[in-house]
Protein backbone atom coordinates (compact mmCIF):
# COMPACT_ATOMS: atom_id res chain seq x y z
CA UNK A 1 0.00 0.00 0.00
CA UNK A 2 1.25 3.52 -0.54
CA UNK A 3 1.42 5.19 2.75
CA UNK A 4 2.67 2.14 5.08
CA UNK A 5 6.23 2.02 4.23
CA UNK A 6 8.23 1.88 7.01
CA UNK A 7 11.43 3.48 7.37
CA UNK A 8 14.34 1.79 7.55
CA UNK A 9 16.94 2.69 10.59
CA UNK A 10 20.20 2.23 10.71
CA UNK A 11 22.80 3.03 13.94
CA UNK A 12 23.99 6.61 13.94
CA UNK A 13 27.89 5.25 13.47
CA UNK A 14 28.86 8.99 15.20
CA UNK A 15 26.92 8.45 18.30
CA UNK A 16 27.58 5.05 18.87
CA UNK A 17 31.38 6.11 18.61
CA UNK A 18 31.10 8.90 21.35
CA UNK A 19 29.31 6.31 23.58
CA UNK A 20 31.95 3.59 23.08
CA UNK A 21 34.92 6.45 24.08
CA UNK A 22 32.49 7.50 27.07
CA UNK A 23 32.16 4.37 28.64
CA UNK A 24 36.13 3.84 28.04
CA UNK A 25 36.93 7.09 29.86
CA UNK A 26 33.90 5.87 32.20
CA UNK A 27 35.69 2.70 32.79
CA UNK A 28 39.06 4.23 32.98
CA UNK A 29 37.94 6.05 35.39
CA UNK A 30 37.20 3.58 37.54
CA UNK A 31 39.72 1.52 37.16
CA UNK A 32 42.32 4.65 38.64
CA UNK A 33 39.39 5.57 41.44
CA UNK A 34 40.30 1.95 42.34
CA UNK A 35 44.06 2.07 43.01
CA UNK A 36 43.44 5.53 45.11
CA UNK A 37 43.20 5.33 48.92
CA UNK A 38 39.54 5.05 49.69
CA UNK A 39 38.54 3.28 46.29
CA UNK A 40 34.46 2.97 47.64
CA UNK A 41 34.64 6.69 47.95
CA UNK A 42 36.35 7.24 44.57
CA UNK A 43 34.16 4.84 42.53
CA UNK A 44 31.63 6.80 44.61
CA UNK A 45 32.34 10.27 43.49
CA UNK A 46 32.84 8.76 39.66
CA UNK A 47 29.41 7.38 40.02
CA UNK A 48 28.04 10.93 41.54
CA UNK A 49 29.65 12.87 38.67
CA UNK A 50 28.30 11.07 36.04
CA UNK A 51 24.67 10.78 37.59
CA UNK A 52 24.78 14.74 37.85
CA UNK A 53 26.15 15.30 34.69
CA UNK A 54 23.20 12.89 33.32
CA UNK A 55 20.77 14.81 34.91
CA UNK A 56 22.50 18.32 33.63
CA UNK A 57 22.85 16.89 30.12
CA UNK A 58 18.74 16.24 30.50
CA UNK A 59 18.59 20.03 31.29
CA UNK A 60 20.71 21.22 28.58
CA UNK A 61 18.87 18.97 26.04
CA UNK A 62 15.35 19.75 25.89
CA UNK A 63 12.69 18.03 23.58
CA UNK A 64 9.86 21.00 22.07
CA UNK A 65 7.82 19.33 24.22
CA UNK A 66 9.83 19.87 27.66
CA UNK A 67 11.04 23.54 27.02
CA UNK A 68 8.80 24.94 29.68
CA UNK A 69 8.59 22.51 32.35
CA UNK A 70 12.72 22.53 31.84
CA UNK A 71 13.03 26.43 31.66
CA UNK A 72 11.25 26.38 35.07
CA UNK A 73 13.32 23.76 36.73
CA UNK A 74 16.70 25.41 35.42
CA UNK A 75 15.57 28.35 37.52
CA UNK A 76 15.13 26.41 40.74
CA UNK A 77 17.83 25.17 40.40
CA UNK A 78 19.77 28.42 39.16
CA UNK A 79 18.53 29.75 42.21
CA UNK A 80 19.51 26.91 44.95
CA UNK A 81 23.11 26.75 43.08
CA UNK A 82 23.21 30.88 43.05
CA UNK A 83 21.96 31.41 46.54
CA UNK A 84 23.42 28.78 48.79
CA UNK A 85 26.16 27.17 46.98
CA UNK A 86 27.90 30.30 46.46
CA UNK A 87 27.18 31.73 49.64
CA UNK A 88 29.11 28.63 50.99
CA UNK A 89 32.21 28.74 48.88
CA UNK A 90 34.05 31.44 50.65
CA UNK A 91 34.75 29.03 53.01
CA UNK A 92 36.13 26.59 50.72
CA UNK A 93 38.27 29.12 49.05
CA UNK A 94 39.77 30.38 52.63
CA UNK A 95 43.83 30.18 52.11
CA UNK A 96 44.25 27.48 54.46
CA UNK A 97 41.32 25.31 53.20
CA UNK A 98 42.37 25.86 49.74
CA UNK A 99 46.34 24.92 50.32
CA UNK A 100 45.04 21.91 52.39
CA UNK A 101 42.85 20.73 49.74
CA UNK A 102 45.29 21.51 46.61
CA UNK A 103 48.05 20.14 48.73
CA UNK A 104 46.59 16.62 48.38
CA UNK A 105 47.34 14.12 45.54
CA UNK A 106 44.41 12.30 46.42
CA UNK A 107 41.77 15.53 46.56
CA UNK A 108 43.09 16.77 43.07
CA UNK A 109 42.67 13.35 41.38
CA UNK A 110 39.13 13.39 43.11
CA UNK A 111 38.43 15.94 41.94
CA UNK A 112 39.81 14.99 38.15
CA UNK A 113 37.57 11.87 38.40
CA UNK A 114 34.40 13.73 39.29
CA UNK A 115 35.04 16.26 36.53
CA UNK A 116 35.99 13.50 33.88
CA UNK A 117 32.64 11.73 34.60
CA UNK A 118 30.53 14.53 34.86
CA UNK A 119 31.46 16.09 31.62
CA UNK A 120 30.81 12.67 29.50
CA UNK A 121 27.31 11.93 31.71
CA UNK A 122 26.82 15.49 29.99
CA UNK A 123 28.09 14.69 26.55
CA UNK A 124 26.52 11.21 26.62
CA UNK A 125 23.11 12.49 27.53
CA UNK A 126 23.19 15.87 25.59
CA UNK A 127 24.03 13.78 21.95
CA UNK A 128 22.19 11.07 22.57
CA UNK A 129 19.18 13.42 23.11
CA UNK A 130 20.10 15.62 20.37
CA UNK A 131 20.97 13.61 17.71
CA UNK A 132 19.52 10.39 18.67
CA UNK A 133 20.88 6.55 18.15
CA UNK A 134 19.27 5.58 15.04
CA UNK A 135 19.16 7.57 11.71
CA UNK A 136 15.83 6.64 9.76
CA UNK A 137 16.27 6.37 6.04
CA UNK A 138 12.80 7.20 3.99
CA UNK A 139 12.54 5.14 0.87
CA UNK A 140 11.46 6.28 -2.16
CA UNK A 141 8.26 4.23 -2.96
CA UNK A 142 7.17 3.57 -6.50
CA UNK A 143 4.35 6.13 -7.29
CA UNK A 144 2.70 3.65 -10.09
CA UNK A 145 3.75 -0.13 -11.08
CA UNK A 146 5.39 1.27 -14.28
CA UNK A 147 8.61 3.04 -11.65
CA UNK A 148 8.60 -0.46 -10.10
CA UNK A 149 12.08 -2.13 -11.51
CA UNK A 150 11.86 -5.85 -12.96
Amino acid sequence: MAGDAKPKRRPNIKVLSGYFLGAAAFATSIVIARTIDLWWLNVAICIFGFALGWNVGFLLSPFPEEKLEFVTLGKAVAAFVGGFLVAKLDVLFAAPQLQKLVGSDVSVTRFLLFGITFFVGVQTTWVGRRYGIWIEEKTAEPKCACDVPL
